[in-house]
């Protein structure tokens, strides 16, 4: 089935913008759909002030401070619905957003119309990326498929299909 991912929620702590939308995973968590069937889709409309910065990623891990391990997303589509949304060109729409996680697979996941970062990882360990599709995350000043960024140790990208992505 297909999911809208969209109500607005603080991600409480204080440092990291407010995060409209977006699921929060936690340490020591799967989340598996069954295939690309199982949809997670950014709600329609989706708009934040020209003044405002915003993360609006569809996965984000819940501890950007002291981290979080063991953290597997698979079997599943996320649309960013780019059409659908209008956001601030400093705002972060991404599909999975990961800050500070070791031990992390992404494995089957088709992504799709996001405005940035399909997937945008910085200060990671051991994470693997496997079988996924990326497709059209191109914006204007363009942005990546995978975002390998700050420190990350111990990253791999396999067996994957990026179409249509920035640089």
């Amino acid at each position: 089935g297909t999911y809208i991912i969209g109500e607005e929620s603080d991600n409480g702590q204080t440092h990291t913008a407010k995060i409209k939308g977006g699921l929060k995973v936690g340490s020591n968590t799967i989340v598996q759909g069954s295939g690309w069937g199982t949809i997670l889709k950014i709600k329609e409309a989706i708009n934040t002030p020209a003044t405002t910065w915003q993360k609006m990623p569809i996965f984000i891990n819940n501890d950007d401070i002291s981290g979080n391990v063991n953290i597997f997303i698979r079997d599943m589509k996320l649309d960013g619905n780019r059409e659908g949304t209008i956001t601030a060109a400093a705002s972060e729409m991404e599909g999975i957003d990961f800050i500070n996680v070791d031990n992390s697979r992404i494995e089957n996941v088709w992504i799709i119309d996001i405005r940035n970062d399909a997937i945008d990882l910085d200060t990671c360990d051991d994470c693997t990326i496997d079988r996924c599709r990326i497709e059209w995350t191109t914006k204007a000043n363009g942005w990546n498929g995978v975002h390998a960024g700050n420190n990350n140790a111990r990253f791999r990208l396999s067996n994957s299909l990026l179409r249509n992505c920035g640089t």
